[in-house]
């Protein structure tokens, strides 16, 4: 009986060599995505994560997404029209005068808030 324990202990010990050292030698690139955002010239603004359902006054439509790019690539800046990384070409950008740091896109009737963020 103990024998047929230890056999089954060596297998399983076995089969976990395996896998570490198949895990350890593996050559497939790991991709790691950006978080949301969006860039206008050489503005970078990134999603905050809050959404409205509806904006109040003073926001008004200041362009539309006009390329995407990859979210696991650098960020695309200095072009003058939008790019964003994870929102579909088309989509809608909302600016305000008072909030110039502040854009909002709609997506899926709901506005997404993207904040400037710091260089």
């Amino acid at each position: 009986m103990r024998s047929w324990v230890a056999i089954q202990l060596i297998l399983v010990l076995i089969v976990l060599l395996l896998v570490v050292f198949t895990g350890c030698t593996s050559q497939e690139e790991v991709l790691w995505a950006y978080k949301p955002m969006i860039s206008l010239g050489d503005d970078l603004f990134g999603e905050t994560g809050q959404t409205r359902q509806k904006l109040l006054d003073g926001w008004e439509l200041v362009g539309v997404i006009e390329q995407e790019v990859s979210q696991t690539e650098p960020m695309v800046k200095g072009e003058k029209y939008y790019i964003a990384n994870y929102l579909p070409v088309g989509t809608e950008v909302y600016g305000s005068e008072e909030e110039p740091d502040v854009i909002y896109a709609k997506y899926n009737d709901t506005f997404i808030k993207y904040e400037l963020l710091e260089e």
